[in-house]
């Protein structure tokens, strides 16, 4: 049951286009890379346990690396490139605008007299987003080529099954757009 609702978690993740942020070196020669070696540690993680910790860090890892080999890249010590990647989280604070009027009246023969006042009854809602930033670094000369960024909703409660998945779906996404152009 839980690999059913795993797989069509994964299924309902990768169906929901996720928005990335894309920016490249538009002079740089992606063809001429063949390895890669990712970071193990983030450049920058969010001081939060649900982030800052070696679990989702290996999901992180563990998932660049699969998503770079199934683009035909190979991990090497003396790597063409450095996978750098970011772990943040921003808190979006979200409203519901509702409304609720209230009037009073009189009415004379030929005159009316009203008030009226209108009360926000909304609700608002803060959620925490993982924002993923992936980094390719040349390995010769240590400069930015391409950065990479998407985010997802990190809820309290999730499981490890469920942080998989998020993680799975985010590096595909953002890899999705790697070598630009294609």
């Amino acid at each position: 049951m839980q690999k059913l609702i795993l797989l069509l978690s994964s299924l309902l993740l990768f169906s929901c286009a996720v928005p990335v942020n894309l920016d490249y070196d538009s002079g740089y020669n992606f063809a001429n890379i063949k390895t890669f070696r990712v970071k193990q540690k983030p450049v920058r993680v969010a001081n939060d346990t649900r982030v800052n910790s070696p679990f989702m860090q290996q999901r992180v890892t563990t998932a660049i690396t699969n998503e770079l080999v199934k683009k035909g890249l190979r991990s090497s010590t003396k790597a063409d490139v450095m996978i750098n990647y970011y772990l943040d989280l921003k808190q979006e604070i979200e409203s519901n605008d509702s409304y609720m009027s209230l009037g009073f009246g009189s009415s004379g023969a030929h005159s009316a007299i009203g008030l009226g006042m209108i009360v926000p009854v909304g609700e608002v809602s803060s959620n925490d987003r993982l924002i993923l930033t992936i980094d390719i670094i040349d390995g010769r000369t240590g400069k930015l080529a391409w950065r990479a960024s998407a985010g997802d909703y990190l809820y309290e409660g999730k499981d490890p099954e469920s942080n998989n998945a998020m993680i799975k779906g985010l590096v595909a996404a953002i890899l999705s757009k790697y070598p630009p152009g294609q």
